[in-house]
């Protein structure tokens, strides 16, 4: 089963503790560090667009890639009244197909290349950001650190109860491919049953020297590295989320 098939239908309810104002003002101040002048910015696994929605909203126009058509369907549901400013797409990132050159920004947030798995891909992705930015356009995007993915959630259970739904998120983390796989349990109210609906995921713990050399490669300037939406170039041993920011 595809990942993101069943997991749209809560995929809100797990985020709703996130703070998207804030998520936002932190991704435009990274964006600004560049010195980029953005008008439109090509957003990669967008997701259900929440990030996408707050841009709007800030007036930005919109390119949003997803490969889950479930999470797009939702995206534009909360999207409409912007549709003359955003268009989705979907597409798998490893084997991205676009026409547009010349874009101001490109940003990937929560998580989208910690589900690239193979260095290779990871180094053709920025390669093609790389060649479809404008000179001088900015590329910002955030990882799970290596800590979050092997040590907090590692081999740990989650889960969660509301009134209509429930979830059991268990995972483990296999030190030789540096990999957390998580078995997801989704457990839907369906008039008096609950339906239970499974799928998958896996996540790659990418070191951040790794990343940043992957970026050089590609031929990206002023690459900024911070966590956990500090603005300290210091990053801890404990930091659980990794922001870069560089330029062409």
């Amino acid at each position: 089963m595809k990942a993101y098939t069943y997991l749209p239908m809560i995929y809100d309810d797990m985020m709703q503790e996130i703070d998207y104002d804030m998520w936002l003002e932190y991704l435009v101040n990274l964006i600004k560090k560049q010195g980029s002048d953005v008008k439109n910015i090509l957003e990669l696994g967008c997701g259900t667009g929440n990030i996408t929605l707050k841009l709007l909203e800030n007036g930005y126009e919109i390119v949003g890639i997803d490969y889950s058509d479930e999470m797009l369907e939702i995206a534009r549901e909360k999207t409409l009244e912007y549709d003359s400013k955003v268009f989705f797409l979907s597409q798998d990132i490893t084997e991205l197909d676009l026409d547009i050159y010349e874009i101001d920004c490109v940003i990937a947030v929560n998580d989208t290349f910690n589900y690239i798995l193979e260095n290779n891909e990871l180094k053709d992705i920025f390669k093609y950001i790389y060649d479809r930015l404008k000179k001088g356009g900015a590329f910002v995007f955030d990882i799970s650190s290596f800590y979050k993915l092997s040590v907090v959630l590692g081999n740990n259970t989650f889960g969660e109860t509301q009134d209509d739904k429930a979830y059991i998120w268990e995972n483990f983390y296999d030190e030789l491919d540096e990999t957390v796989h998580m078995d997801i349990n989704i457990f839907q109210k369906e008039n008096k049953n609950y339906a239970r609906y499974e799928e998958s995921h896996i996540q790659k713990a990418h070191k951040t020297d790794k990343m940043i050399k992957l970026l050089e490669d590609a031929g990206f300037e002023n690459i900024l590295v911070y966590s956990d939406f500090k603005y300290s170039e210091s990053i801890s041993e404990d930091a659980q989320r990794i922001f870069f920011s560089c330029r062409k």
